[in-house]
């Protein structure tokens, strides 16, 4: 058997993003994530895209980093994914499909299945606002 993620709850519903049982959790929090920070972060963009900072964050928050899965790894990861935008003179981000291909290789890489991860990503709360501290 695979082992899990204590502190996912496959069964809870997300509702504040508007995909409660639509099966569009896992589309609502690309989204949310990919526009986190954007002027139109209130607007459901129709074609975000994801950067290598939003991925990483979203690995974070979502508890995806653990001791098997480090932020190197998710960076790789992104940089996998990336590499022919790269070599297109393309800007390197994350499509919606390349991110469900993503979630596969973080579900690869951390020995659970593709079903765990994805119940992590959409229970999450979606991107946190921190604050960054200023030394004085």
């Amino acid at each position: 058997p695979l082992p899990t993620m204590s502190h996912v709850k496959p069964d809870r519903r997300r509702s504040s993003l508007g995909g409660a049982g639509t099966g569009n959790e896992l589309l609502d929090m690309f989204n949310a994530f990919a526009s986190f920070g954007a002027s139109n972060a209130g607007a459901a963009p129709v074609h975000a895209e994801m950067d290598s900072a939003k991925f990483a964050k979203l690995c974070r928050e979502c508890k995806l980093i653990d001791g098997k899965f480090n932020s190197t790894r998710a960076d790789l990861v992104f940089a996998k994914l990336t590499a022919q935008y790269k070599q297109e003179h393309k800007a390197q981000r994350l499509t919606f499909a390349d991110f469900q291909k993503a979630l596969e290789l973080v579900a690869t890489e951390k020995g659970v299945g593709l079903d765990i991860v994805r119940a992590s990503v959409c229970n999450s709360d979606g991107p946190l606002l921190t604050r960054v501290g200023i030394r004085g």
